[in-house]
C-alpha cells in the first residue's frame, strides 16, 4: 500500500467510525475498485479484483463471458429461493478515459 493510499484509509477510518461493519466494508470495496486503471478498454485491473471479490463468497459462482462481462449467480440455501424474483445489478467497469497511441502527429 503507498503512502498516500494508507494516509487515505486511515482518514477513512477515522470518518467513518459510527459506521457498521458492513457499510465499512461497502465502502472499503468501493475506495479499492475507484483506484483501479479502468480507462476503456483497459478493464483488467477491475475485472480481477471484482472477480477476487465474489469469487471469495460462499454461493456464488462467478466466471466472464467472451466479452469480459462478470457474470455472478448467488445460489440462495432459504425456503424462498424458488418464489423469489431474480434481480440483475448492471454497472460498467471503466470510466471515460484514453488511450494515447502516439504523442506526436508526425
Amino acid at each position: 500500500m503507498t503512502k498516500d493510499a494508507q494516509s487515505s484509509a486511515i482518514a477513512t477510518a477515522g470518518r467513518y467510525n459510527g459506521w457498521n461493519e458492513r457499510d465499512r466494508r461497502a465502502l472499503s470495496v468501493l475506495e479499492g475498485l475507484a483506484q483501479c486503471v479502468a480507462a476503456p478498454f483497459f478493464e483488467a485491473e477491475v475485472e480481477e479484483r471484482l472477480m477476487a471479490l465474489v469469487g471469495g463468497l460462499d454461493g456464488v459462482d462467478a466466471r466472464q463471458d467472451a466479452y469480459g462481462n462478470i457474470i455472478a449467480r448467488y445460489a440462495r440455501a432459504d425456503a424462498d429461493a424458488e418464489t423469489a424474483p431474480p434481480i440483475a445489478f448492471v454497472a460498467n467497469m471503466d470510466h471515460p478515459g484514453f488511450e494515447a497511441l502516439c504523442p506526436y502527429p508526425d
